[in-house]
């Protein structure tokens, strides 16, 4: 991968069966556009290597993740769950489209997720007219 060119903008889109999604990648200063067709069934596959890969980037040091979190692009849940793996690991599994991405957390961090979840779900108290 030395020779490897540098991605400068991507798009995408889903074919009409729902069977493909399209990307288009362009690279290079001069832009060459490259169309991919990933099967809808291995879409999950391709989110896992890129979150697998972008897992290893270190942390910059003094970071703000609130901020960077504020920038992201909210994602459409079809469903979350709770689960565990074959050697017992905890997981937390979210499913998006055809994509289903299961991450490991200790046990403490699902418990605060799940007092989040409640807290934000509990209906607001009106004040009485």
């Amino acid at each position: 991968m030395e020779d490897a060119q540098v991605l400068t903008f991507m798009s995408g889109d889903v074919e009409a069966a729902g069977r493909h999604v399209r990307l288009r990648i362009e690279v290079g200063d001069d832009r060459k556009p490259i169309d991919l067709r990933i099967p809808s069934a291995d879409l999950s596959h391709v989110v896992n290597l890129l979150l697998l890969i972008g897992a290893r980037i270190p942390a910059k040091p003094g970071a703000d993740h609130a901020s960077e979190m504020l920038q992201a692009v909210p994602l459409p849940l079809r469903g979350v769950s709770l689960g565990s793996s074959d050697d017992g690991e905890t997981l937390l599994v979210f499913e998006v489209g055809p994509a289903t991405l299961a991450f490991s957390l200790a046990p403490e961090n699902i418990a605060n997720i799940g007092r989040s979840l409640l807290a934000m779900s509990a209906p607001t108290a009106r004040p009485y007219s």
